[in-house]
């Protein structure tokens, strides 16, 4: 047998294969290796859609209380307007709020339109806590419209400002006045706290 044959031999009878139990082995590596990288995806893409939600719930707050901020600085009040009025109360599910404000004409048909509304602000209790909501009506017609703000609310707070003091409660009737200033909170789940202050701009 020439030397190159010999060669040729050993290098084939060194160099044998993969066993099945070494195959076996390698395979269920891999499955451990790609189930681990699956279970971190999907915990890691489950952790970054909760904060997506929880980033758009206070969006969605941000906004009421910018809503919230423009009927209050547009508040309006008339000694001579019986229609107009500024009523803020504590009833079963938490405080309301009953005010005329200038804002966009609310048309409804044919009626006539005016730049007055009448808004009242309250919540209502579900099975994901507190709904608030929005009516809104003109003051000469009555006919309400009403707005689902944001639901998913933990707790909801009206605070009304005479200049000196901070009360729960306000009656125009009484006052004879609008208040200073008004706060309100929100409380969004996981006690996340937003809240705002307007002043009342109109005299």
């Amino acid at each position: 047998m020439s030397r190159s044959s010999r060669i040729f031999l050993k290098t084939r009878v060194g160099s044998r294969g993969f066993t099945l139990v070494e195959l076996l082995v390698s395979i269920a590596v891999g499955a451990m290796l790609v189930t681990a990288l699956y279970a971190t995806f999907f915990s890691v893409f489950s952790a970054a859609e909760g904060a997506k939600g929880g980033l758009g719930h206070r969006i969605e707050a941000a906004r009421v209380l910018d809503r919230f901020s423009r009927d209050i600085n547009s508040a309006y009040l008339s000694p001579t307007d019986a229609s107009t009025r500024f009523l803020g109360e504590l009833l079963g599910t938490g405080p309301v709020l009953t005010l005329t404000t200038f804002t966009y004409p609310l048309s409804t048909g044919g009626s006539p339109t005016s730049d007055l509304m009448g808004v009242y602000y309250f919540t209502e209790e579900d099975p994901n806590g507190l709904t608030l909501f929005k009516e809104i009506w003109n003051p000469y017609i009555n006919d309400r419209f009403r707005v689902n703000l944001i639901d998913g609310v933990e707790a909801f707070e009206i605070s009304y400002f005479n200049g000196k003091v901070w009360s729960k409660a306000w009656d125009s009737a009484l006052e004879d006045a609008l208040p200073k200033a008004v706060k309100l909170a929100l409380t969004l789940k996981g006690g996340i706290l937003l809240s705002a202050t307007p002043r009342t701009m109109i005299r």
